[in-house]
């Protein structure tokens, strides 16, 4: 739901614009301690309010906040952002572990969404068998299965059981191809949704064939050969992660390059202030930042300090998102890099057009 949820709320403008951020469990027991961890965020929004708002002016603000106890915490994946004002009640489900934090501002922080919309960590596997395609959803080391109205996608049809007809494998090939081209679009429903790089797996003919009919192979960034069937989800993890970590690794040696060259071009800026100036002049080409990096700011005519106090009033909370944001109006791109990789940049960096 990333995209659906971030083109809600990406232009909404009116304060407080709440977001609950929060990391989370899939399975019991763990997933017992998510509603202890947002009763806790809840009552430091309360706190917060109360510092600006009488009880009267949160009214409307208040009845969307309750409504947060419609989220279904027993179904939680790795993350939650949740985002509220007296308007509007929005959250999303995060396949990768976001920072745990409250952000009250003018609008609503979105860098998480930009981050799942972007690829981050997350990935899916699908498993291609003759009669049944499953599809798991994977996080580093955890592979889960992923179901809804397509998934598992069973074929009911799209096989021969005349023995002649199978012995043309022609008429055999055509079938199954016929057969991987829905799953092919049943899939890429989801990745609209939610991107993410997809590993396939399955006995080398089966994966062939889906290669054959993707109508995005570039999404496709390896293959595992195994009996589709009957794999297992640890089974897959064990060779998934693997594919996916040297696929991540690879792409940030690839960035880092890029970043380089910018700055032996002069196209480049790492100071805070002239990032934020070059932004909102509409230069940006690609924010670098770390994946875990958050800077509150004061901003006074256009000019931004840092601070410390994220929870001070009149304080925006994290920069980071107000710079991501407007680098994609202006139709730039933003990039997460592993924490550390940035170090000789303050953990943030901007390609710039010009």
């Amino acid at each position: 739901m990333s995209k659906t949820i971030f083109d809600k709320v990406k232009t909404v403008k009116k304060y407080p614009c709440v977001t609950i951020i929060l990391p989370t469990h899939r399975t019991s027991p763990d997933n017992k301690q998510d509603n202890i961890v947002l009763k806790n965020l809840i009552t430091e929004v309360h706190n917060r309010l109360a510092e600006e708002f009488s009880k009267r002016d949160l009214s409307a603000f208040q009845s969307n906040l309750d409504r947060i106890s419609e989220i279904d915490m027993n179904h939680n994946k790795e993350g939650l952002v949740i985002f509220i004002n007296e308007d509007m009640f929005e959250y999303d489900r995060l396949l990768f572990k976001p920072e745990e934090r409250v952000i009250i501002d003018d609008t609503f922080a979105t860098r998480d969404l930009i981050r799942s919309m972007h690829k981050a960590e997350n990935y899916y596997v699908l498993a291609l068998g003759r009669d049944k395609v499953r599809l798991f959803e994977g996080f580093k080391e955890e592979v889960t299965d992923f179901e809804n109205d397509d998934f598992p996608y069973e074929n009911n049809s799209l096989y021969s059981t005349n023995s002649a007809e199978r012995a043309v494998a022609s008429k055999e090939d055509n079938l199954i191809e016929e057969y991987f081209n829905r799953v092919d679009k049943a899939f890429l429903k989801v990745y609209a949704e939610n991107p993410g790089d997809l590993i396939l797996a399955g006995v080398d003919r089966n994966v062939a064939h889906y290669r054959s009919v993707a109508d995005k192979p570039g999404v496709i960034i390896g293959s595992i050969n195994m009996n589709g069937d009957s794999m297992k989800s640890h089974e897959l993890a064990k060779d998934a992660w693997p594919l996916m970590r040297s696929t991540i690794d690879k792409r940030q040696a690839e960035a880092i390059a890029v970043l380089e060259k910018a700055v032996s071009e002069n196209k480049f800026e790492s100071d805070l202030q002239m990032i934020w100036k070059a932004i909102n002049e509409g230069r940006a080409d690609t924010l670098y930042t770390e994946k875990t990096y958050f800077q509150p700011v004061k901003e006074e005519n256009g000019s931004i300090t840092p601070v410390e106090d994220h929870r001070a009033v009149g304080v925006i909370d994290d920069i980071v998102d107000e710079m991501a944001e407007i680098t994609l109006q202006y139709g730039g791109k933003v990039v997460f890099l592993e924490d550390g990789s940035l170090d000789k940049y303050q953990r943030l960096a901007l390609v710039t057009r010009y």
